[in-house]
């Protein structure tokens, strides 16, 4: 028996419930990593096109069933299953926050672009104020920054990907800063990167194909295996 993928585009209209929008999309498109090896890891991006021909997304009108939302911010999932063949099992393509709507109307057709971003934007529009650690290792540092910040939330995927770390951040007090970039700052410190996944897990990871050096003409131990 052939192997068969099913995709599905969820939102979350109301903030809590997922609702099943596959019926109406198009088409959908991800953006995700970085352009270049040694880059920051940016946020991911996806557009959801819709059609909108029944004006179930017409803010407004009468025929509508979510144009009256709140939809900026809502949550917007897609994942995938396969079926069939030797393997079945269902995993996230993506899971992020709605940033934009853009509604395009022609002769007979009517569409809206659904653009979202993953959890980098919540993380860049929250703050750490003056907070106290105690000298930990990067990824227990990590881990209680997005405690404080609650994220990811109760929804699922609760999973995060972060190891302990070799490099232990000193003790410090009066830490104010923006959450990402204090996120980062850390990762740097273990010459590694942080981002969120596909699935929207906070994930710390090592650069990747780096060599740490030691001393002149000392041996060096490849890292690009380990996760930082």
């Amino acid at each position: 028996m052939a192997a068969t993928i099913n995709v599905t585009v969820e939102v979350a209209f109301d903030g809590s419930t997922f609702v099943d929008i596959s019926q109406f999309v198009n088409r959908a498109s991800v953006t995700y990593g970085r352009s270049r090896l040694l880059d920051e890891m940016t946020s991911g991006h996806c557009q959801v096109v819709v059609d909108n021909r029944t004006n179930w997304i017409t803010p407004g009108h009468s025929d509508s069933t979510y144009g009256a939302t709140q939809l900026i911010n809502r949550e917007i999932r897609i994942r995938s299953v396969v079926s069939g063949g030797s393997d079945s099992y269902p995993t996230y393509l993506w899971r992020g926050l709605l940033t934009d709507l853009d509604y395009q109307a022609g002769q007979n057709t009517s569409t809206v672009t659904m653009t979202s971003v993953d959890g980098f934007d919540r993380l860049a529009k929250t703050s750490i104020t003056s907070e106290t650690f105690a000298a930990q290792y990067t990824g227990v540092r990590l881990e209680a920054i997005l405690d404080l910040v609650d994220y990811p939330d109760s929804a699922d995927p609760l999973d995060r990907d972060i190891d302990l770390g070799f490099v232990e951040a000193v003790a410090a007090s009066g830490v104010t800063n923006n959450t990402l970039d204090y996120l980062q700052q850390l990762t740097r410190t273990e010459s590694g990167r942080f981002l969120v996944n596909h699935a929207g897990t906070p994930s710390s990871t090592n650069k990747g194909g780096i060599l740490s050096f030691y001393a002149r003409n000392a041996t060096t131990t490849e890292s690009s295996s380990r996760t930082r």
